[in-house]
């Protein structure tokens, strides 16, 4: 899911819906017995909260960054940072992001770098420097 564009509900009538809502809709769909009420419990949140989320046409603002770790909780084997991307877009925070970036391996590079302590971010980010680098003097550029 890469620049969240509003999307209809397949099959929930023509209602527009931003990420967080596809997001929540499509976790819900694929775990059977699920519902905002589960989510809500296990987060430790009101249910009209989850359910205004999954539901609301539009947000104010993007929710704090301890209410989305929650919903974490509540939504589990959801990725952190595709949350964080789609309560931003639901708030009405665009992300472009490349579609190099966008696979597999850029989201794993993505998701390792944010769980990183400063000191292995640094090793992360001098092997990059160094491969480009090494990727640069074998073309010639």
């Amino acid at each position: 899911m890469s620049g969240y564009p509003p999307r209809h509900w397949p099959g929930r009538g023509d209602d527009i819906i931003n990420a967080l809502q596809l997001l929540m809709h499509e976790w819900v769909d694929r775990h059977p017995g699920e519902n905002w009420s589960t989510i809500a419990r296990r987060a430790g949140m009101p249910r009209s909260t989850v359910h205004d989320w999954a539901t609301r046409e539009t947000r104010r603002q993007t929710p704090n960054p301890a209410t989305l770790e929650r919903l974490l909780v509540g939504m589990p084997g959801v990725d952190p940072i595709e949350l964080r991307q789609a309560a931003a877009d639901a708030a009405g925070y665009r992300f472009e992001m490349p579609d190099e970036a966008n696979t597999p391996e850029g989201r794993l590079l993505v998701t390792t770098f944010s769980k990183l302590d400063d000191r292995r971010r640094e090793e992360l980010c001098a092997r990059a420097r160094y491969l480009f680098q090494e990727m640069t003097e074998a073309n010639g550029t």
